[in-house]
């Protein structure tokens, strides 16, 4: 669902010839009875690299709820981390420049 709605709603974030493919999280929280919140990468497939682009959501499902996905700058993007302390330490400095609000109706 998080790559369709940015393919939609925030195409500028991917680089020109990728593809998004799939999520890897770092942390999720459910927030309330209702949301939660993920922080995580999506894998960035372009020019024969595998690169990850940072992505944090708060999500929820409450009728009339407000959803925030924030993606972070070209900037942000970091190569496929070999271990889990690589892929924590590269999500510490995101620029969370990309953000789309989204309202359950």
């Amino acid at each position: 669902m998080l790559q369709q709605v940015v393919r939609q709603h925030l195409p500028e974030v991917i680089p020109t010839y990728s593809s998004l493919d799939g999520l890897k999280e770092l942390s999720t929280q459910v927030v309330g009875s209702y949301g939660f919140h993920l922080v995580g990468a999506f894998y960035l497939l372009h020019d024969n690299r595998n690169d990850m682009l940072p992505v944090e959501a708060d999500l929820t499902i409450e009728p009339g709820g407000t959803s925030t996905v924030k993606v972070g700058s070209s900037d942000s993007v970091f190569e496929m981390p070999t271990g889990e302390r690589r892929f924590a330490s590269a999500m510490e400095n995101v620029e969370w420049t990309y953000s789309v609000n989204l309202q359950l109706t």
